[in-house]
Formats: C-alpha cells, structure tokens, sequence
C-alpha cells in the first residue's frame, strides 16, 4: 500500500520525515550542493549528492520521490508561500507580512515585487532554500500541466 507524501516537500525535508536521513547529514549533502553551484558545476540536485554521498540508496529515493510527486495537486498548493511554510522555511507570520507589503504596493497603483524577491529583500530566507523552494514550484506546476489533460478526459468519460 501506497503511503500519502505530502506533494509540496522539498527533497531535504521529504528524506528527513520518512526517516531516511539525520538532519545533520542533510545539512553536509546540503553544503556540498550549495558548493558546486557557488563553483558554477553543472546544477546536481540533492537526491544526486545523497545517493553519490552513499547516503540514501538510488530505489529508495526514486521510490519516495515517485510517490510524492504521484500525490495530487491542487493549483493552491503551487504557491511559493505555501511550499515555503510546509517545509519549515518561513512562518505563516512573516509570509503574511510580504502578502500585505504586496497588497499595499498594489493598493497603491503600484507592480509589487515577486514574492520570491520580497523574503529575499527581508533576509527571511537563505538564497538556496528560496531556489529550492522555486524549484520545486515549477516542478508542481509542470506536475499540475501534465495531469490536466488526462483529468480532463477522466471528466468527459465520466459524464
């Protein structure tokens, strides 16, 4: 039987929840990850410095990932700010206040800046934890994209 993985955790957290990985030997594959990008190396992903590390075996990984990223999407959980709460990264407070710094700048007449931009600006996040966080949004949405046509045809056969 198929367990519920939260579909909007970030590798790190997803391998440390199902108990795979301690925090602190996430944090080590974490800063050899930040390593090669500050080298500018070709972008390897966390579960690519896992596995190469001897830290989690490739099946288990794939094995866990697949079920997360089998997990349904809804287009509300695609939001950064969500994605960003359900892996500990920002608070529900802090995230409301660069909600309200976005709705009074367009309360102004005004283009607000990206949220991304704005936890950036605040120093809220790490520049690598706020990638991850985009990075795995535009993985959902490509999620959500695939999925939709064949919910569609799932739609039309059932009526």
């Amino acid at each position: 039987m198929t367990r519920c993985v939260d579909p909007l955790l970030l590798t790190g957290t997803l391998v440390v929840r199902a108990g795979l990985v301690a925090g602190d030997r996430l944090q080590a594959s974490l800063l050899n990850q930040i390593g090669h990008r500050a080298a500018r190396w070709p972008g390897k992903r966390l579960g690519h410095h896992l596995v190469c590390e001897g830290v989690v075996e490739r099946r288990t990984l794939e094995k866990l990932l697949g079920e997360r990223d089998a997990a349904g999407v809804l287009p509300a959980d695609v939001l950064l700010g969500r994605i960003a709460i359900g892996n500990g990264l920002i608070s529900e407070k802090r995230l409301s206040e660069c909600l309200a710094h976005q709705e009074s700048e367009r309360a102004a007449g005004r283009v607000p800046a990206p949220l991304g931009r704005i936890i950036r600006e605040r120093g809220l996040m790490s520049e690598h934890d706020l990638q991850a966080v985009i990075d795995r949004q535009q993985a959902l949405v490509g999620l959500s994209e695939r999925r939709a046509p064949q919910n569609a045809a799932e739609t039309e056969s059932a009526a």
